[in-house]
């Protein structure tokens, strides 16, 4: 009687296991970037000014500091042999950024999911109950290759082009980096993390957003450790410290993971005399140098159509830029300042 119980019992649980309805995927917005929007929502007013032979066409106050002012220049080419030039200077599309609340959700690629297996090998998903309140927002990110002015034809040169990308591609997933969930993890990895991320740091980046509402200029590299108003960018991961504004935390981990990629010795600086022949890698991230768009869910593209690192949501309108259940999902484009040598 006793196997018979257990043989009905085994037949029970399994077809209850089969009967049982397949969770549901949660949602993935689709943010529609291909095609006509690719030119009406971009901010093309913020690749100026552009520098032709060291004069500036267009408004120079959102120059880097350091930036070249010499008319010609020299550059070797592959076998070593000098060749002169002219003087090019512009703030050109870079990178691609999305932020999403779900793992392997891919709002660029048309909202799709990249693995079916939404689970494996992902952070938390960033839901609005007690825990996540307590924790920050979590968001996982993807970075694409970006460089519009090379797909496009309108500049094409090997030093206007630092990293050497000529199309659009993906290039990151948070899934797959385990630091991106974990903040001790990150912490042993970088080690200056100790060093910045305490109140001492948090009350220094205090301080720059306070710099940046008052002069609305660029943050500058000697505070590397911080992202304005947005916060602190140590500990190097995707959580965020609150939950408040999702326009700051999205914008936070965008900085977090352009910082990473300096941190990890792929970034270059590419502004100032000494880099006009493609860019030196620099660790700690230049922010002078990089500005960002709104492209989705609210494009950014009337004036003021770009901001900086760390600039107030109030001023840049990032308040009105989220759309609550349809467009939590967000996606910005990163604008470089490249100085480069043209021939």
């Amino acid at each position: 009687m006793s196997l018979r119980r257990a043989l009905l019992s085994i037949c029970v649980a399994a077809f209850g296991f089969m009967a049982a309805p397949a969770q549901a995927k949660p949602g993935c917005n689709e943010a529609s970037i291909f095609g006509s929007r690719l030119i009406t929502d971009i901010c093309w007013t913020c690749l100026l000014p552009i520098r032709l032979f060291g004069a500036a066409f267009g408004s120079n106050s959102a120059d880097p500091p350091d930036a070249n002012n010499n008319p010609v220049c020299c550059c070797p080419d592959d076998l070593g042999v000098p060749q002169f030039g002219f003087s090019v200077g512009a703030w050109l599309p870079y990178r691609l950024f999305e932020a999403v609340r779900n793992p392997y959700c891919m709002p660029t690629l048309g909202g799709i999911f990249m693995s079916d297996d939404w689970l494996a090998l992902a952070g938390p998903a960033d839901t609005p109950n007690a825990t996540a309140a307590k924790q920050g927002s979590y968001y996982h990110t993807h970075v694409y290759s970006f460089p519009l002015h090379s797909m496009m034809d309108l500049l094409t040169s090997k030093e206007c082009n630092p990293g050497g990308f000529m199309d659009m591609d993906l290039m990151l997933m948070s899934e797959f980096d385990p630091t991106a969930s974990d903040e001790l993890l990150a912490m042993f990895i970088f080690f200056e993390t100790a060093l910045f991320a305490n109140p001492v740091g948090v009350a220094a980046c205090a301080l720059e957003c306070s710099t940046l509402i008052a002069g609305v200029k660029p943050a500058t590299a000697q505070t590397f450790w911080c992202a304005g108003c947005w916060g602190s960018l140590y500990p190097l991961t995707n959580r965020a410290g609150t939950t408040e504004s999702p326009h700051n935390a999205s914008s936070l981990v965008f900085a977090r993971q352009l910082a990473l990629k300096h941190r990890r010795g792929m970034g270059h600086k590419t502004y100032g005399t000494d880099n006009m022949c493609g860019g030196d890698l620099e660790p700690f991230m230049p922010k002078e140098q990089y500005r960002w768009q709104h492209l989705f869910p609210v494009p950014q593209a009337k004036r003021p159509c770009c901001h900086f690192t760390g600039q107030s949501e109030y001023l840049t309108g990032g308040v009105s830029r989220n759309r609550p259940y349809s467009g939590e999902d967000v996606v910005q484009v990163l604008f470089r300042y490249t100085d480069c040598c043209s021939y």
